[in-house]
């Protein structure tokens, strides 16, 4: 059997492995979580799909010490400010292959540089887990973009987690781009701190705005009073995409060239670990492409922050 270790038993970990329930591969899995509760709740939501003769073994732990020393694949879905240290905690006791990092990455820019030393030298390849790059809908533009004129693309919403949320949307505006660089202009954020939904974390409201050498432009609104649809729009030469992920539709110049559904990440994970025990590949974005994006994004934001609260931290509070 091969072995998954998921690390971080909450919303996005216990979704995780209800996906491993798809994984064509029996698996023996490793959830961990200190939050007896978190483990709970993750086993009950596993068992709710997982059926009677489910293939796997799967084992619910609340030390690292409890873990195999034998990983395939281990996924990281804690929230960010411990990620780092699970990381090296991890590495320096068990020999594992692959790892699939949730995002924000690490909150601390030295970090980043750390982790990637340490995968290096522990011969491990990894990626994040920005799931855009996945869908079929985004490849279809992105062989429909015209190279030759620049894109702007603009997404706003509702309170929608511009902080922790925005690396999806960066993600994937460089994939449809095939850029590598960009600078972030925090000029139109708004002068006000919210309470993330996880403890001890901040968001933003207001525009973050992501530029890139050859003119093309993202555009990432949340406001808390917004009430019109959450739809991003793609502007390109003679074309113009809008895209309604919550209705399944793309259209191409008003009119739907594509419905599709997102599919949820409980629909994903499974075909992403069996691609990975595969290949040894998958269609995320590296750890070395998406922490340059993380990089960027941290390099606007903590010092924005840091501002805010009349402090002078290298500490990001961004999940």
């Amino acid at each position: 059997m091969k072995t998954v270790v998921i690390i971080g038993a909450g919303q996005l970990g216990s979704r995780h492995l209800q996906g491993l329930s798809r994984s064509t591969y029996p698996l023996d899995i490793w959830m961990m979580d200190i939050d007896i509760v978190s483990l709970e709740t993750a086993k009950n939501r596993y068992e709710e799909i997982s059926g009677k003769d489910d293939k796997n073994q799967v084992h619910y732990v609340q030390r690292m010490d409890m873990l195999p020393l034998d990983i395939n694949v281990a996924i990281l879905s804690s929230s960010s400010k411990p990620r780092y240290s699970i990381l090296c905690e991890l590495l320096n006791r068990a020999k594992v292959s692959y790892v699939l990092f949730e995002k924000f990455l690490f909150p601390k820019m030295e970090e980043y540089d750390k982790a990637q030393a340490l995968l290096v030298e522990k011969q491990v390849k990894a990626w994040v887990n920005c799931t855009r790059r996945l869908f079929k809908y985004y490849h279809w533009i992105r062989e429909n973009i015209d190279r030759a004129s620049p894109v702007q693309m603009t997404f706003k919403g509702k309170n929608w987690g511009l902080c922790c949320n925005s690396i999806h949307y960066i993600d994937i505006f460089m994939y449809l781009i095939r850029e590598d660089t960009f600078t972030v202009d925090v000029s139109s954020l708004l002068p006000l701190l919210l309470e993330s939904k996880r403890a001890g974390y901040v968001e933003l409201c207001g525009e973050l705005k992501v530029l890139t050498p050859k003119g093309n432009k993202l555009s990432l609104v949340s406001l808390e009073n917004y009430q019109g649809e959450s739809v991003i729009s793609i502007m390109n030469g003679s074309n113009m995409f809008t895209i309604n992920e919550l209705k399944g539709t793309l259209h191409q110049n008003g009119e739907i060239a594509v419905r599709f559904r997102a599919p949820f990440q409980s629909e994903l994970t499974g075909s992403v670990i069996d691609q990975i025990l595969e290949d040894g590949t998958c269609a995320l974005s590296s750890y070395e492409e998406s922490s340059s994006y993380h990089k960027l994004i941290l390099a606007g934001l903590l010092p924005y922050i840091n501002d805010l609260k009349g402090e002078n931290s290298d500490l990001c509070p961004i999940t």
